[in-house]
């Protein structure tokens, strides 16, 4: 690496602690330093940053994501699929960022009514497609400018929702499409980015519970939202 690219990093990583404290989230046009943050995440960060299409495509294609399907992984997916037994037993799930759909997998000992699962990575989806059944549909989408048709009992954003450009906007808009009673369940990994999104989510939808989870490689919060803004929440 050349020196220039060492200070650039340097740079990258003393800014962005107060970056994600004291900008990221506020009203008001992306300027330069919202355009440089997110630029260096891709280069520096810790692949919590949105990415192109195609590199979706060639990751699952190189067998990149395999590792979902691991045992270091099985608690997120037990703790997510416990959430959804216990809050909407037998409900409707939408799966936004869906992958190969293993969180569907773990749902179905369960129970559900119906699981759509929404991702941009063909390679992906023809995966899940190998294990789908009747009651599953899955979708070729951008979940960024994706509209679901229906309203779901359960929507889950599982490690997928700090890879959007406005991941605020995007929890809300898929909010609106939860059932009276519905759920948002969103997981992340710890890094300055996820916890500052989740600190902004706690100011516009009304958090029910969390569970945090260690692993040796990191640590995971998934957070219960209801469908009702936080402003219903007071008194």
């Amino acid at each position: 690496m050349s020196p220039a690219r060492r200070l650039e990093r340097l740079i990258f990583r003393l800014l962005r602690p107060a970056y994600y404290r004291l900008r990221f989230g506020h009203p008001g046009p992306a300027g330069r330093i919202d355009r440089w943050m997110m630029a260096s995440e891709r280069r520096f960060g810790a692949g919590d940053a949105p990415a192109a299409a195609s590199d979706w495509e060639d990751q699952y294609r190189s067998g990149r994501w395999s590792y979902l399907h691991g045992d270091d992984e099985a608690a997120r997916y037990e703790v997510i699929a416990g959430f959804l037994a216990r809050l909407r037993p037998g409900g409707s799930v939408l799966d936004v960022g869906c992958g190969e759909a293993i969180l569907r997998d773990w749902l179905r000992p369960l129970g559900y009514a119906a699981y759509v699962g929404v991702d941009l990575s063909e390679a992906a989806l023809a995966a899940a497609r190998r294990g789908a059944e009747a009651r599953d549909r899955l979708v070729a989408a951008d979940a960024e400018s994706y509209q679901p048709d229906s309203v779901f009992d359960a929507i889950v954003f599982n490690e997928v929702l700090y890879y959007l450009d406005d991941p605020l906007a995007a929890a809300q808009r898929y909010a609106r499409s939860l059932a009276d009673g519905g759920v948002l369940v969103i997981s992340m990994f710890d890094s300055p980015r996820t916890r500052a999104i989740a600190r902004h989510l706690a100011r516009r939808l009304r958090r029910r519970e969390a569970v945090r989870l260690r692993q040796p490689r990191g640590a995971w919060t998934v957070t219960v939202y209801d469908a009702a803004p936080a402003a219903a929440a007071a008194p």
